[in-house]
């Protein structure tokens, strides 16, 4: 499916004067279905608020150019984690003044840290040119120390591992993304109940034995392209079975993971499992990010009854160019709702949702796409419109207005955590639980960490 034909427009005038500042009305629609292309203008930060700042750590980050939706800083409950120095990984307690250092990567370049959830189960991979590692932790508070131990390693010296994605609920399954013989980089699912594997002599954890030089094990799930790289990977928000994919050179794919499979042997790179595709798109620009929104479908698809996923947003040229899509169906192709870009973009930026809850007798969800320049001190936030259908199933009306915010140090990766706001009557709640929430920005920036 190739782009259509899309209508202008440009937000240089009508930045609002009153908070929050720099606010910024764009149209949603128009008729015959034609996508709405939106120009940012970012002339609009001389005018944006700054946001409440909360310093955690003073530290002078370095930006990683070589994965930029690696997350460099992760959190839960109880501990803040992020990369430091010479391959190290701080643990911070988030509620007392203890700490600790995570050595499994010294020496390399620590290129993704994600908890499962909420848990003390923590994901990091690193690399030093040589060897490429993925280790599974657990990370845990033990009085008056932060303890940790090795649950599981991935050592590879053929392949590059740079970043992992944690099943959405089952901790022994995630995405490995991974060089392949070819030397393209490609998704492979990790079963940890399945994989071969034997104790370190050292510190006598799981190691996984490769089954061969590139292939984790015989038959193993993987998202592959022949021409280009997987640059993001997306869980369905409504299944465990499709997943979106998008790649280098322009293709948006989703994939079932429970239908027909077809079998791929590789010379020197081992025997995959190759899930169907159930729908490819083919953009004219390199993808690099993508994730799936809380809306069943779009305003102006409402009547397709067929949906296989929900609506979805990609982002290329590096995340400055934000395009929203309707739903996959059994019956036709996704169709572009918004395609908004960046004026003068920076060379890259770090791109999250984040969405509250939104009981059927309240308001529908509202939820905001987060783009932080990494670059500059700069960050937009995107709010996305929602409305009931006659079901009490959300629709996605698309995005209605940017709120720009200045930041004294660009932000070079983050953890975006959404909860109930904690500043509200039991009345509110009730009438507008799906449009207030409280979000919290932990960010790796270039002279610290901080919560936003």
């Amino acid at each position: 499916a190739k782009a259509t034909p899309s209508c202008f427009y440009t937000n240089r005038m009508g930045a609002s004067k009153d908070e929050p500042y720099g606010t910024t009305p764009i149209p949603t629609s128009l008729a015959g279905g034609v996508p709405v292309d939106i120009s940012v203008d970012t002339s609009t930060f001389e005018e944006a608020q700054q946001p409440q700042t909360q310093q955690i750590a003073v530290y002078e980050a370095k930006r990683n150019d070589e994965c930029i939706n690696g997350s460099l800083l992760d959190v839960n409950q109880h501990f803040v984690v992020y990369a430091v120095k010479n391959g190290l990984i701080r643990v911070l307690h988030r509620h007392s003044a203890m700490k600790a250092l995570l050595r499994g990567h010294h020496n390399s370049q620590v290129t993704d840290i994600r908890f499962f959830l909420d848990g003390d189960v923590l994901g990091t991979v690193g690399s030093d040119g040589t060897t490429s590692k993925l280790i599974v932790w657990r990370v845990f508070e033990q009085s008056p120390e932060i303890m940790s131990e090795k649950l599981l390693e991935i050592r590879a010296t053929d392949f590059t591992m740079s970043r992992l994605l944690w099943h959405p609920f089952n901790p022994n399954q995630f995405w490995m993304f991974q060089t392949t013989g070819a030397g393209l980089q490609a998704a492979t699912l990790v079963e940890t109940t399945r994989i071969q594997t034997t104790l370190d002599e050292t510190e006598s954890h799981a190691v996984c034995q490769l089954h061969s030089s590139h292939c984790i094990m015989d038959g193993a799930v993987q998202l592959f392209h022949p021409d280009s790289n997987v640059t993001d990977l997306a869980w369905s928000g409504r299944d465990t079975r499709h997943i979106l994919t998008v790649h280098e050179g322009g293709p948006i794919i989703l994939w079932d993971l429970k239908k027909d499979m077809h079998h791929d042997r590789r010379e020197n790179g081992g025997h995959f499992t190759i899930p169907t595709k159930v729908a490819v798109l083919e953009e004219e620009s390199s993808q690099s990010k993508c994730c799936f929104l809380p809306h069943e479908n779009s305003v102006s698809q409402q009547g397709q009854t067929d949906a296989i996923t929900t609506c979805f947003v990609t982002a290329s040229e590096n995340n400055s160019v934000i395009t929203l899509w309707s739903s996959f169906t059994s019956s036709a192709l996704p169709t572009k709702l918004q395609v908004i870009r960046l004026q003068n973009p920076s060379p890259s930026y770090a791109m999250d949702l984040c969405f509250g809850p939104a009981p059927q007798d309240a308001s529908p969800p509202s939820c905001f796409l987060l783009l932080a320049d990494r670059h500059e001190g700069k960050l937009l936030a995107v709010h996305v419109q929602a409305q009931w259908n006659a079901n009490q199933k959300a629709l996605c009306v698309g995005a209605d207005y940017i709120v720009p915010f200045a930041l004294k140090h660009p932000i070079y990766s983050w953890s975006v955590v959404c909860s109930p706001t904690q500043d509200i009557s039991e009345e509110e709640i009730q009438e507008q639980a799906g449009l207030i929430f409280d979000m919290k920005l932990f960010s790796y920036q270039a002279k610290g960490v901080q919560c936003l």
